[in-house]
């Protein structure tokens, strides 16, 4: 079975991009 490094750090970039979006966005709506 091959494991294809790249494509799964993409998906895990995209989806920790996604949740550090959200967070900083409740925090600003926190904040302000």
């Amino acid at each position: 079975e091959e494991y294809s490094l790249p494509q799964d750090l993409a998906l895990a970039t995209e989806v920790l991009t996604d949740l550090l979006y959200e967070l900083a966005w409740s925090l600003n709506l926190r904040n302000n």
